[in-house]
């Protein structure tokens, strides 16, 4: 990323902070979440005639309130000085000692630092997978959706629609109290299907490893590309217990916060697939940090959400695998819909990451109290 060091970062200017509620035409659940409404928390940087985005997200109001109003802090903090994007970083990082390194406050610099990159790369005329090193993007792009909720006719409609749209495999949740029922609701989704099309299930760590590992052992022979977060993200130990006795890889990593996350989870080994949470790292400064650490063990680099800054981030890493893409969850709050040609994430040529809010959304859903 020598480039980066070689642009003078301007002055920040202004920081807007916005809330914004949207309310899902159904409510819907996975192994641990029931949920409604998609709440988005954006940060606008401006400097130099350029404005930046980023953003983060949740599913109650409280919640994103609190990121917004640590947010406002961490605003002011990046006004005070002119520093460059790593060191705003890390001023925000020292902002937060007291309060902690996890939660609303980490989601809330995540934005900021986002919407810092975006602005660098704009500054620059440069798209930020540029900016950042890659020189041939392109990733894999997978869909995601499939919830408990739902009558497993409409999951294989779903995948279906994935499938025909040219998307690389589909993700589908498990996580209730009757694992074999959901093992039986993946072998219907799986048999569905064209044999090429990869299919993947994601338990949200609903399961104990006991559970995780019957269930695991009931599907070894469906071929599934992995099993995300099959138990409690923090249990490393349990993980790796999987990962050593079952065939299918596991993935995790989407619920861990900062470096020091992944660097036990690392230390404890046996995770096939790396996941990397935007918001939950704490931004593109320590998700581009953490990138290296994963790759020196050969473990394949996947993203978690963020379709869009994704595209420009896995384009940047040596050894990305697939992107993932829930369209109904965040497209309708932009202007553009991710680039995503023949199932592969592509990201904008444009100069930034090539985002923005469409006015449409601001004026159905921004909170403005």
């Amino acid at each position: 990323m020598a480039e980066a060091t070689q642009i003078e970062f301007p002055a920040v200017e202004e920081v807007r902070l916005r809330r914004l509620a949207m309310p899902l035409e159904e409510p819907i659940r996975s192994g641990i979440h029931a949920i409604d409404s998609i709440h988005l928390f954006t940060a606008e940087v401006s400097a130099g005639g350029s404005t930046g985005l980023g953003y983060a997200f949740s599913f109650r109001p409280n919640e994103i309130a609190a990121v917004a109003a640590l947010g406002a802090d961490l605003a002011k903090v990046v006004m005070e000085g002119r520093r460059g994007v790593r060191a705003h970083w890390q001023a925000m990082w020292d902002h937060l000692n007291f309060i902690g390194h996890e939660g609303a406050g980490v989601m809330a610099m995540a934005a900021i630092d986002t919407a810092l990159w975006d602005l660098l790369a704009r500054e620059a005329g440069l798209p930020l997978y540029r900016l950042l090193g890659a020189a041939e993007p392109g990733v894999d792009v997978y869909g995601a959706g499939g919830w408990i909720s739902w009558p497993v006719e409409r999951v294989v409609e779903e995948a279906r629609s994935f499938a025909a749209a040219g998307y690389r495999a589909y993700k589908m949740r498990v996580g209730s109290r009757d694992w074999r029922g959901d093992a039986e609701r993946v072998r219907t989704v799986r048999e569905a299907l064209d044999p090429g099309f990869g299919l993947m299930v994601d338990v949200n760590q609903a399961w104990s490893v006991d559970v995780a590992m019957r269930f695991g052992q009931a599907l070894e022979e469906v071929g599934l590309i992995w099993i995300e977060e099959p138990t409690d993200a923090q249990d490393h130990a349990g993980q790796a217990r999987l990962a050593r006795r079952l065939h299918t890889p596991i993935a995790a990593g989407e619920t861990l916060w900062g470096r020091r996350g992944f660097t036990e989870l690392l230390a404890a080994g046996g995770v096939d697939v790396v996941q990397l949470d935007l918001m939950r790292c704490g931004g593109i400064t320590p998700f581009m940090a953490i990138v290296p650490l994963v790759e020196a063990t050969r473990a394949p680099v996947t993203s978690h959400l963020f379709t869009p800054i994704s595209a420009h981030l896995l384009a940047a890493c040596a050894r990305p695998y697939m992107a993932e893409h829930l369209p109904s969850w965040f497209d309708p709050f932009f202007a553009q819909p991710p680039r995503i040609v023949d199932g592969t994430l592509l990201p904008t040529e444009e100069p930034g990451i090539g985002l923005e809010l469409a006015a449409s959304a601001r004026e159905r859903w921004e909170v403005r109290s």
